[in-house]
């Protein structure tokens, strides 16, 4: 961390000088609190934060001409992968630990940095700036972690509910999990097992390798996709219980728990 790259994606979206926001809905909102305190409450602090580096230095983000750069940092690794791959940013994924942010904040502010973003959408225009000041106190750090998670289980609840739906057409389920895949979160290997399932099904050759190449990332329990979701025929054939698996890994990952049904007398 030898100076700040003050040279934004040259695929950051446009930004609106005037956006229109609709009113929060109060029970989304301490739904998302109530979730927040409970994160807090458990005491589980990230060992890490992840952000993107480049040569002597990270990436940051101008939002234009003449203002400060925002430092960019993302909760998880796959977040970080994502927006260098969607912005084509040349860059790596670096991560620091969650103990040696207040140190770094110091240093970042001494440069001229004054805000930050966690996990900051390639594909959005819009993101919620934080004071770098809330970064030199651990507990606030957490906290404001805790919320953006918060904020993720809520909102990816809602699209697993609606994506398990049997009433929801068929087409729409992969446009489902590809919005929870480029919105929401991008770090559940379970979303390219079923996005290739679904691509596979539509035909679409492209999207089913991209899935394939992301889900790598994960590690070699998700190897073999071809075999572990073929389609021999049968009650037996390996794509049946890959599919429920992954229906199951799904929505754990968001909170959604699965309960057994009670056994017969």
């Amino acid at each position: 961390m030898q100076r700040l790259n003050l040279v934004p994606p040259d695929r950051e979206p446009a930004s609106n000088p005037s956006p229109l926001f609709p009113q929060p809905n109060p029970a989304a909102v301490k739904e998302i609190e109530r979730r927040a305190d409970f994160i807090v409450k458990s005491g589980k602090i990230p060992d890490s934060i992840f952000i993107c580096g480049v040569e002597n230095g990270i990436l940051t983000f101008r939002p234009a001409e003449g203002k400060k750069p925002l430092m960019l940092m993302f909760m998880t690794p796959y977040a970080a992968a994502d927006y260098i791959r969607a912005t084509k940013a040349v860059a790596e994924v670096r991560q620091l630990t969650f103990d040696s942010l207040p140190k770094a904040a110091e240093s970042w502010m001494a440069s001229g940095v004054e805000s930050f973003i966690l996990n900051r959408c390639p594909r959005c225009n819009v993101a919620t700036l934080l004071s770098m000041a809330a970064m030199k106190e651990k507990d606030t750090l957490f906290r404001i972690w805790a919320i953006r998670r918060a904020t993720q289980l809520f909102q990816g609840e809602i699209k697993v509910h609606e994506y398990m739906r049997q009433s929801t057409p068929f087409p729409v389920k992969r446009a489902i999990l590809e919005l929870i895949r480029d919105h929401i979160d991008c770090g559940v290997p379970y979303l390219y097992e079923l996005i290739a399932f679904h691509a596979r099904i539509d035909g679409d050759e492209t999207a089913k390798a991209d899935a394939l190449e992301r889900l790598k990332e994960f590690g070699p329990q998700f190897a073999d996709w071809e075999s572990r979701w073929d389609q021999s025929a049968g009650a037996s054939s390996p794509w049946i219980k890959s599919l429920t698996v992954a229906n199951l890994g799904l929505g754990m990952n968001f909170g959604i728990e699965y309960k057994a049904p009670p056994a017969k007398p």
